[in-house]
């Protein structure tokens, strides 16, 4: 790993190369640079898991259940 596990070098992408090559990974499936960055931000305050909902479309889905996610069905006529 680099940097030291305990000083704040572990969160800087130019010094911490497994972090900088995670960031890259990211960007690469499209992850939205602010979830990139709000999960450094939650390691900096020492959390080790993250979980972001992931939601769809389909019609049994909790998105759906919505009322925004029943207006974003597309409707052909």
């Amino acid at each position: 790993m680099d940097g030291a596990a305990d000083s704040d070098d572990r969160f800087d992408p130019k010094l911490n190369k497994g972090l900088r090559a995670a960031i890259i990974a990211a960007r690469k499936a499209m992850i939205p640079e602010n979830y990139v960055q709000r999960v450094i931000q939650f390691a900096r305050q020492g959390y080790v898991d993250v979980e972001f909902p992931v939601f769809n479309l389909d019609w049994d889905s909790e998105a759906y259940l919505t009322v925004a996610g029943q207006n974003s069905t597309i409707r052909c006529a």
